[in-house]
C-alpha cells in the first residue's frame, strides 16, 4: 500500500538585500552608482559604507526633525550610532555651514599673490600688527573682494580661512605671532572658565584689553589669595609665568584673536631668474622672420 504524497511546500519568501549580497559572488553582486533608502517603508538593515548620498541626507534630516532617535536611523541605514549622529548634528546644526558640494561663493583669482597683499594690509596697520580679522578689513579697504561664504562645516568663511592660513604658515616668516609679555604679578579679570583635556583654565583680561588663557593653579583671587574659587568676573592675580601667544577680543562674539606682526626684514628674498640663453632659429624660422 502506497503512503498518502506529502502536502506542497509553501513558497520560500524573497530574500532580502543583506542575504542576497552574502549569496551572490562578488562578482554578480548587482552595483549601484548611487544607493537610495526606503524610509516610508521601512525597508529595513541596508549595508551603509562610504560617503552619504543624497537620499541619506535628506531621511536623517526629515526623520530627524519627527522625533525618531538616532539608533533607529541608524539601524535602517545600516551605519554606527556615532557616525549617523555626527552626520546629523552637521546637517542641522546651523552653526555649521551646510554641507554641499563645497562650491565657493565667490571664485578665487589665483593670479593675486596674496601673501604680498597681506603684507601691504599690515603694513597699513598700526605698528604693524593685528589680528586676522583687522588684515581682513584692511584687505578690502583696499579693494579686494573675500569670499563670505562658510566653508562647509566650520564656522570660518573662505575669506577668513585665506588669510588666517597666510599669517599662521610657519613657511612664511615675515608673520610672527607676538609673544605675550609677563604677566607675574599682574591682575585681571576672568572672562571664562573652561574644563577640558588639558585641565582647568580660565581665560582672563587685563587692563590693555588682552585676553590670556592661564591655567588655574597660576591664578589667585585678588580678594583671597588662598582660595581657589575662580569663576567668571572674578579678580585675579598671576602667580605663575605661563608662555603664550597675545591674544585680544576680536571677531564674531568677542572670540579671542592671536595678534600677529609683519618682519618686512624676515621676508625671504625672491630668486632673481637669470636671462635665457639664446635661441638659435633654424632654416624654418628664419625665413619666418
Amino acid at each position: 500500500r502506497r503512503s498518502p504524497r506529502p502536502p506542497p511546500r509553501p513558497p520560500r519568501p524573497p530574500l532580502s538585500v543583506i542575504e542576497t549580497a552574502k549569496i551572490l559572488p562578488t562578482c554578480h553582486r548587482p552595483m549601484s552608482s548611487k544607493r537610495k533608502v526606503k524610509v516610508l517603508e521601512g525597508s529595513g538593515r541596508k549595508p551603509g559604507v562610504g560617503n552619504y548620498s543624497e537620499d541619506e541626507d535628506a531621511a536623517i534630516k526629515r526623520r530627524r526633525t519627527g522625533g525618531e532617535a538616532y539608533s533607529s536611523i541608524a539601524l535602517s541605514l545600516g551605519r554606527s550610532v556615532n557616525a549617523v549622529r555626527s552626520r546629523g548634528q552637521r546637517l542641522m546644526n546651523p552653526k555649521f555651514a551646510p554641507m554641499g558640494q563645497g562650491q565657493a561663493g565667490v571664485r578665487r583669482d589665483r593670479s593675486i599673490n596674496w601673501v604680498d597683499e597681506v603684507a601691504s594690509a599690515m603694513q597699513r596697520l598700526p605698528n604693524q600688527q593685528g589680528t586676522a580679522h583687522d588684515v581682513i578689513a584692511a584687505l578690502k579697504a583696499m579693494g579686494h573682494v573675500l569670499d563670505e561664504s562658510f566653508k562647509p562645516g566650520t564656522r570660518n568663511t573662505r575669506g577668513f580661512a585665506l588669510v588666517g592660513n597666510v599669517l599662521s604658515h610657519p613657511k612664511y616668516l615675515q608673520f610672527a605671532t607676538l609673544q605675550r609679555p609677563a604677566r607675574l604679578g599682574q591682575s585681571g579679570t576672568v572672562v571664562q572658565v573652561t574644563h577640558g583635556g588639558q585641565g582647568h583654565k580660565a581665560s582672563v583680561r587685563f587692563q590693555n584689553g588682552a585676553v590670556e588663557l592661564f591655567r588655574v593653579s597660576s591664578l589667585a583671587l585678588a580678594a583671597s589669595p588662598s582660595a581657589r574659587q575662580i569663576a567668571a568676573g572674578a579678580s585675579v592675580t598671576v602667580t605663575k609665568e605661563e608662555g603664550g601667544v597675545v591674544k585680544v577680543e576680536a571677531g564674531p562674539r568677542n572670540k579671542p584673536c592671536t595678534v600677529y606682526k609683519y618682519r618686512p626684514e624676515l621676508t625671504p628674498v625672491k630668486a632673481v631668474k637669470s636671462p635665457g640663453t639664446r635661441k638659435w632659429l633654424n632654416a624654418k624660422e628664419r625665413k619666418k622672420g
